[in-house]
């Protein structure tokens, strides 16, 4: 949410600035979760239309074309990202000696040994059902946890055609944050957020 706030306050005099901030916001947030990195590729596309309208750019027509001020700003956002990356690789290798998997690998090695449990466990789960879960679950649907999305929804789907480039922009970059918080999950037996959790918890 820092970040995004930050994105969405950059003006031609504080651009440089609130793009290092966003990045920040969002390397914190990788360090609280990895899987927050789903929430990277909606940042991205928010501070490249925030780059462009700093730089006068206020259509969305040219909106997929990289010039010299796309490059910088995008770089000022994915220092602080890449620094956030790096010390959550540098702890992780110095308490598994691992710099490419996560302590997942060493849950899963835990459960086998235990013995009793599917084979890779969490992991293994049909990606298809656990993605869907969270939309259709009799039991786990975030529609039941929070029914007011169905509202925002049909307000949203009312409202697009006057929504601003910002606000849909916001929408459709929550949305897909969402869909790629459905895969990272999907494939665990975790997909619901635990036995003990609030509804499907990874996705509220």
């Amino acid at each position: 949410m820092g970040a995004l706030v930050a994105l969405l306050k950059g003006t031609p005099a504080n651009i440089r600035r609130n793009l290092l901030i966003a990045g920040a916001c969002a390397g914190a947030g990788l360090l609280m979760k990895l899987p927050f990195v789903a929430n990277l590729a909606a940042l991205a596309l928010v501070a490249k239309f925030v780059s462009d309208r700093a730089a006068g750019d206020e259509s969305t027509r040219g909106f997929w074309r990289i010039g010299p001020q796309t490059l910088r700003d995008a770089v000022l956002f994915a220092a602080p990202v890449a620094v956030a990356l790096g010390m959550d690789r540098a702890y992780h290798f110095y308490r598994f000696g691992e710099l490419a998997s996560t302590y997942m690998k060493q849950c899963a090695a835990a459960f086998a040994s235990l013995g009793g449990y599917p084979e890779r466990y969490p992991f293994g789960y049909p990606l298809l059902k656990g993605a869907l879960g969270p939309l259709i679950d009799s039991r786990r649907a975030v529609f039941l946890f929070d029914p007011f999305l169905l509202v925002g929804l049909g307000f949203i789907g009312a409202a697009w055609r006057g929504l601003s480039v910002e606000r849909r922009l916001v929408i459709g970059g929550a949305g897909l944050t969402f869909a790629l918080l459905l895969l990272i999950f999907g494939g665990s037996w975790y997909w619901n957020g635990g036995i003990g959790s609030w509804g499907a918890r990874h996705h509220l």
